[in-house]
């Protein structure tokens, strides 16, 4: 079996003590244009890393969003039957954290709850969230990274001003108000979608149900060079073992790079840093004979904080696979089983609307990720559709290789404070 989750997805974060920097070579001065793939692209020059400076308290939701994201990769991993997976759980964070501006009373509660914010008070979640989109989209001009909200309103619908102006406010929210009987409203959205993930994700509805009032939506855009590129010329052709028994030849790109990486108890970590090493993609590869499961089933926050926390840089020989993953996955049975039940059934979004009896349809999010030997790029799309009715470890043994050739956890972050807004687990893989 074989996942990819790329937790779009919510904002996590693992925090280093040390922080220590990545190092890597720098042979070339020229800068490529990192919106355009270029073969054997050239190193970047050095760009100055600006680090996101947070609150005590804004660590604390950081290290909340991180909890939320591994108990989302849990229920999903555990409930998924396709091969492989790719999820945000940043983009649903943010969803959801908008839709949570409406909610009042146990739905509110619930999703504060599941979210992992507890008394974390809405504005400052609010403020959190803003904070952190606008500081990503700046901390490195060599890599790409957009976020983009709206609300899409039924237009004979009222909603109440506070609801649209704070979601506009904090998170640049566009209000949408709509005739949903009008089938080109699916299109609007569609194009919506289709324009702020560059065109990575050009549809996330087929139609508006009769009983459809609003939709939220986030929508994730990230493009990124690595600092080090791989050479297309070392990529070959090679076995990967597949947990379904298969042994496929992949495209497999190969390096050695001075790198961050890790020893976990039964699994090894190795971080590859994009541009000026503000976000890096870290991958998490299970010992020979132990599952990929095992791994999710105890991966918390504290594990990850113990692994990325004492990494050490290593020049050692790396293989990747090369890949490509698209992904569509509906979370309301997902959520509900993490805790948020009343927003599907008996909601309270009095904040939105104090006499419709309001509750959420869907929860749906599509994903697209690539690696390949220029870098990264993936995007994701998050939609709430709502209807009305009335820490000592033992010494480590010394990694003198990182060979992905079986099922493996992979990563997107920010490097500073550690929010992972990406995750991939690759349970099987297929030739090109």
């Amino acid at each position: 079996m074989k996942r990819l989750i790329l937790l779009s997805a919510l904002l996590g974060l693992f925090a280093c003590q040390d922080d220590p920097e990545i190092t890597g070579t720098n042979p070339n001065p020229n800068v490529p244009d990192p919106n355009v793939p270029v073969p054997n692209a050239p190193v970047p020059p050095a760009v100055e890393r600006k680090n996101i400076e947070l609150t005590k308290a804004e660590w604390q939701i950081v290290e909340r969003n991180n909890l939320f994201a591994f108990d989302l990769l849990r229920t999903v991993s555990k409930n998924e039957e396709k091969e492989n997976i790719l999820i945000s759980p940043l983009s649903a964070s943010l969803a959801l954290a908008m839709l949570n501006n409406g909610a009042n009373g146990l739905t509110h509660e619930e999703i504060q709850s599941v979210l992992g914010y507890g008394d974390i008070t809405r504005d400052e979640m609010n403020g959190y969230f803003q904070k952190m989109l606008e500081a990503m989209q700046e901390i490195d001009p060599l890599t790409t990274f957009k976020s983009a909200n709206s609300i899409w309103i039924e237009q004979q619908f009222p909603v109440l001003a506070p609801f649209t102006e704070v979601n506009k406010d904090y998170y640049g929210a566009e209000i949408r108000n709509e005739d949903f009987a009008d089938p080109a409203t699916v299109s609007l959205i569609n194009n919506w979608c289709s324009d702020n993930t560059e065109g990575k994700i050009p549809e996330i509805l087929d139609d508006v149900s009769a009983a459809s009032i609003m939709y939220l939506i986030n929508a994730l855009y990230f493009k990124a060079i690595w600092t080090v590129p791989f050479d297309k010329a070392n990529t070959k052709d090679e076995t990967f073992y597949n947990l379904n028994g298969k042994t496929p030849l992949i495209p497999t790109m190969n390096n050695e790079l001075e790198i961050y990486c890790s020893r976990g108890d039964d699994f090894t970590t190795a971080e590859l840093p994009y541009g000026n090493e503000a976000f890096s993609m870290v991958f998490l590869l299970p010992d020979e004979g132990v599952s990929l499961s095992s791994i999710i089933e105890k991966l918390d926050v504290q594990t990850w904080k113990s692994s990325t926390d004492w990494m050490n840089t290593r020049k050692i020989p790396i293989k990747i696979p090369r890949f490509k993953i698209e992904y569509t996955r509906t979370l309301n049975n997902d959520l509900m089983e993490m805790g948020m039940q009343s927003m599907f059934t008996s909601a309270d979004f009095s904040l939105i609307n104090p006499t419709a009896k309001l509750s959420v349809s869907l929860v749906l999010q599509k994903t697209f990720a690539e690696v390949n030997e220029e870098g990264t790029e993936a995007a994701t799309i998050t939609i709430i559709g709502m209807i009305g009715a009335d820490f000592d470890s033992p010494p480590r043994p010394e990694i003198k290789e990182f060979y992905v050739d079986r099922p493996f956890l992979y990563f997107i972050k920010e490097q500073s404070t550690g929010t992972i807004f990406f995750i991939g687990e690759m349970r099987n893989m297929n030739p090109e």
